[in-house]
């Protein structure tokens, strides 16, 4: 099977980060419903293939509001393991009365040995737990297809529950051609909605979105891409209304430099006059690194820009490829054997002297064990007897263990049998 790529879910796209503030805080509240199963997977279509071997990964992005004053809405923290993959996501919401934040949500990416993601797993954070959510299983059935199955956790039997299956297929490229989403209905699956995906010289210039309704596949809606080389320079939404495409949305592009957008004006169709009217608008601006430490959003309103919102980035700076980050403190780990009944080896490997903790934790986000260590550099093995910090066996299932090293974890998934 060839690689379909590297698969990073995560709003590093520049062309993606306007209106995310109200976007993607709606998709991390409620993942599971099929918009946002759908965007999910857009997302990890759009940055397939994509190289790990970046200067630079994006650490924090803090999202403020204008009203007479900037006020942090939300606050986000990414993590990456030693293949340059996302590994978390860490959500907070400002705090009441203070300048603080609090914890709100937690996203963690699971990959196999291919460097393919496999999981997208949801937490919430409540009275000081880590409480599962929503998660998405990724299966690689073919050299061309693959599917998703959707899953809600309930409080009630403290299982897990099946929403929505999807079936992805790829072109010859390895480049999403197809993703066809059917819902649980007992133990029936049912057409719930499809996307296809058009390409041009390696970049997707349509997207025809269709719902099942009256067993019939109908026209929702479709968004069309036109480009300047590796760069979008306009993109239309439109919706199908009364068996014809209306313009809804537009966006045009300008760049400063290639991959380096300066002004992102977004228009919608006027109601009354039928034209582009002016809607919305981000500024990038650049660090001395040639990252964008700000995105600046402004409403059009009366005639004049008004600031809306804006995002606040902070970047780190490691290089590597895709078998390892350099300046990652763990460079690489796994355990063995791996499923394992009573006990475990965990094994990692660190670029220099360091201390740091293996943190365990069930499925449910409860942290089960701690295992301290100070190491030189190099390669080192500590075991963990299946035990808790009470001394207690623990139960079988699947288990994440964290090699955490000045705050950067690598994280990996093992399985303990009866």
């Amino acid at each position: 099977m060839k690689r379909f790529g590297s698969v990073i879910l995560i709003c590093l796209l520049p062309l993606i980060l306007i209106g995310m503030s109200t976007d993607w805080m709606n998709q991390i509240r409620t993942p599971n419903n099929p918009s946002n199963v759908a965007n999910i997977l857009s997302k990890i279509a759009d940055l397939n293939g994509r190289d790990n071997a970046r200067t630079w990964m994006q650490s924090e992005v803090i999202n403020q509001s204008w009203t007479t004053e900037w006020t942090g809405t939300f606050r986000s923290v990414y993590t990456y393991n030693s293949q340059g993959n996302m590994a978390t996501v860490t959500y907070f919401l400002p705090e009441t009365n203070t300048s603080g934040w609090s914890t709100f949500q937690r996203i963690t990416y699971t990959y196999n040995e291919q460097n393919w993601m496999t999981m997208v797993y949801y937490e919430s954070f409540s009275t000081g737990n880590w409480l599962p959510q929503y998660r998405l299983l990724v299966t690689y059935t073919g050299e061309f297809s693959a599917e998703s199955v959707s899953q809600n956790w309930s409080t009630d039997t403290n299982s897990w529950t099946d929403t929505y299956k999807t079936f992805m297929t790829y072109n010859a490229s390895h480049q999403l051609a197809e993703s066809l989403m059917q819902s649980y209905q007992g133990e029936n699956l049912v057409n719930v909605s499809k996307t296809i995906y058009t390409y041009e010289n390696g970049h997707y210039t349509e997207l025809l979105s269709q719902s099942w309704v009256n067993s019939v596949w109908v026209n929702g809606g479709r968004q069309l891409f036109t480009y300047n080389g590796n760069d979008e320079v306009l993109y239309y939404y439109q919706a199908w209304t009364n068996d014809a495409w209306q313009n809804t949305t537009k966006r045009t592009t300008s760049y400063i430099s290639p991959s380096h957008p300066e002004v992102i004006i977004i228009y919608n169709w006027g109601a009354d006059i039928t034209d582009w009217q002016l809607s919305q608008q981000s500024l990038y601006m650049y660090d001395a690194d040639n990252n964008y430490s700000i995105i600046l959003s402004q409403n059009y309103t009366g005639g004049t820009w008004i600031d809306a919102s804006r995002q606040l980035f902070s970047w780190s700076n490691i290089t590597g490829n895709d078998e390892q980050i350099s300046s990652a403190p763990v460079m690489s780990s796994s355990n063995y054997p791996n499923p394992f009944h009573q006990a475990t080896s965990i094994c990692f490997q660190l670029k220099k002297q360091a201390s740091g903790n293996i943190e365990i934790y069930n499925i449910k986000g409860q942290k089960v064990k701690i295992i301290p260590f100070q190491f030189q550099s190099g390669s080192h093995e500590l075991k963990w007897d299946g035990r808790d910090e009470m001394n207690r066996e623990t139960s079988s299932g699947i288990y994440l263990y964290h090699v955490n090293v000045n705050h950067v974890p690598v994280i990996r998934k093992m399985v303990k049998l009866f």
